[in-house]
């Protein structure tokens, strides 16, 4: 590459300037980059699709068919990438109840907190809430918020279970 250089040619071939490249890498210490280059933009998709379902969790049509059409990706791909998260539809469940719980541990003393949490990020109903917390979380959300309490005396409120997780969730 050097001689090519030297003797002023106009083309160096993409092998060359591949390996010089490589050889710079190494000698900086960066590792060279030898993943798949499919893999990395299915990986940068799969960050944009959760974006979006973050962004808009509070709408109603947030849906695999919504996801598909937005993002042409194949029922198949979308399906594969939310695989290690229980699939699509239990990843915006699951995004959806956290959300609820945040917003409920924001205002746990405030008369109809969970009903209204529960509509506000797209439950059909309380008791369909209460089953996805109870599934996710192991509790319902009364008994979530409810201050535990040591042979008859009331613990504070912040060392609750669950403001720990929340504002582990939160950060």
């Amino acid at each position: 590459m050097f001689a090519a250089l030297q003797r002023g040619d106009q083309y160096l071939s993409a092998k060359a300037i591949d390996r010089l490249l490589a050889c710079l890498k190494i000698a900086i210490g960066t590792p060279p980059q030898r993943e798949d280059v499919r893999a990395q933009a299915r990986q940068a998709l799969f960050g944009l699709i959760c974006r979006h379902i973050d962004d808009e969790l509070d709408q109603s049509e947030v849906t695999a068919s919504d996801l598909l059409q937005k993002f042409g990706v194949s029922r198949a791909g979308l399906y594969r990438m939310f695989e290690p998260n229980g699939g699509v539809r239990n990843y915006i469940t699951m995004r959806r109840t956290v959300r609820a719980m945040l917003e409920i541990s924001r205002k746990v003393n405030q008369r109809g907190i969970v009903t209204a949490a529960a509509e506000r990020w797209g439950f059909s109903s309380a008791p369909n809430f209460n089953r996805a917390v109870k599934r996710i979380f192991g509790a319902t959300p009364g008994a979530l918020f409810k201050a535990p309490t040591r042979s008859g005396v009331q613990v504070s409120r912040g060392s609750m279970l669950i403001d720990q997780f929340m504002s582990t969730v939160a950060a």
